[in-house]
């Protein structure tokens, strides 16, 4: 299995079956060492946002790639390959990378910074739910998105993590309220809150698919639960859960051997039943860069 891991200060890291570690950084071709977005798009390419551009692998190194228009290199907050192409999310707003060209969307400049672009899913008609600096948006046609309420009190919020399902239904966390599932015609929002709904978190800034077709979540204080298919919440052992009780996760994924990997400020984890492996600064052997790892991203082939 392989594993590719970006962090904050310390470049891309890419996890070996054994577990050995390989950096890449600036001297690599990276534009800066804090990785802030990974994303492979359908050709196999990996693409890599940091605090000061883009940049694409291009065989053992990395090429820094110009935004078309843009005015210097801003900071690229997200990258997601989607069915019409890979979307990229930067302070200076939205393009979208399909078929070896760019184009900019007419509502663009709505997403610059202070409302960047964190995340997009499109749906199966190919409009697009965006994640924002300021709230969750819907996009339909050529029209310009619209914001979506939801629900307490109408102050921003910041949503950075999307998980779109089949029917066109989405899985959004809200900072503070527990998480959210909107229906595909988005009229109407089910919130998941607090123990009354079996969470046992309340701020969830990871969010993965599961083999099983549900979703894991996790959340501060190393509160990571699976949500069935079939609505139920199940949280991992309470060994596990202790194991994990300092752990802030910023991304969880599952691999294609159901084993779960977890990134957080001290570095890696990956769990295989009820076993669990770390990677830390300190590891003798095979040591994460420092500062935290913001990204666990899986292969095209279903490993991770």
């Amino acid at each position: 299995m392989r594993c590719e891991a970006g962090t904050y200060d310390g470049g891309l890291t890419r996890v070996a079956p054994d577990g050995g570690m390989r950096h890449y950084g600036v001297a690599e071709g990276l534009p800066a060492p804090t990785v802030l977005a990974l994303a492979v798009d359908a050709d196999g390419g990996l693409w890599v946002g940091t605090t000061k551009g883009l940049a694409r692998q291009r065989g053992a190194g990395f090429e820094a790639v110009p935004l078309p228009g843009a005015e210097g290199a801003g900071m690229v907050y997200a990258l997601s390959a989607q069915p019409d192409g890979l979307w990229v999310g930067s302070a200076l707003g939205v393009w979208r990378h399909a078929d070896g060209r760019w184009t900019q969307p007419a509502w663009a400049p709505m997403f610059q910074r202070p409302n960047a672009l964190l995340a997009i899913v499109t749906d199966a008609q190919g409009d697009h739910w965006i994640g924002s600096q300021r709230g969750l948006w819907y996009q339909q046609g050529e029209q310009a998105p619209v914001p979506v309420p939801l629900g307490g009190p109408a102050i921003p919020r910041a949503i950075s993590a999307l998980l779109g399902e089949k029917g066109d239904a989405l899985w959004v966390p809200v900072l503070g309220r527990g998480l959210g599932y909107l229906r595909s015609d988005w009229r109407q929002m089910a919130l998941f809150q607090g123990p009354e709904d079996g969470l046992h978190g309340a701020m969830y800034r990871a969010l993965g698919r599961a083999g099983d077709g549900g979703v894991w979540l996790g959340g501060l204080g190393g509160v990571v639960e699976h949500l069935g298919a079939d609505g139920r919440i199940a949280p991992l052992t309470d060994d596990l859960l202790e194991r994990l009780r300092s752990v802030k996760p910023a991304a969880i994924a599952e691999d294609a051997a159901g084993r779960l990997w977890i990134a957080h400020r001290g570095g890696l984890i990956r769990i295989t039943g009820d076993a669990v492996d770390e990677w830390t600064a300190e590891d003798a052997r095979a040591p994460v860069p420092p500062g935290q790892v913001g990204f666990v991203l899986p292969a095209r082939d279903g490993s991770l």
